[in-house]
């Protein structure tokens, strides 16, 4: 996948940016973001490559989570009777009434 977009870049004379995964000698696994870019010379010749690697192990579990989280809810969601409903795409929220209350205090 690296080498591929590496490859094609080259070719392309543009910068690529990827995310990836990197299994670790632990068994760790990372996320990535990698960017790189390369200069070329007058004769399209690719001269150096430049380019960046971010950790973004974190990000993905949290969207990984996010997802879950909602996956979980629309499930939860299917099992509520379809009368709670005004229509099956949006569900009717049934509140209790709320009663406001106004002091004035004279200064």
């Amino acid at each position: 996948m690296v080498n591929q977009a590496y490859s094609n870049s080259l070719i392309t004379k543009k910068p690529y940016d990827i995310v990836h995964r990197l299994l670790l000698k632990d068994g760790t696994l990372k996320y990535v973001n990698e960017r790189c870019i390369t200069s070329f010379d007058n004769l399209g010749k690719p001269l150096i490559s430049t380019g960046i690697v971010n950790d973004i192990t974190e990000r993905v579990n949290y969207e990984n989570d996010l997802r879950m989280a909602r996956d979980a809810a629309v499930f939860e969601a299917s099992a509520i009777p379809k009368k709670y409903y005004r229509n099956a795409k949006r569900p009717t929220y049934h509140r209790a009434p709320v009663r406001r209350t106004f002091a004035f205090v004279d200064k």
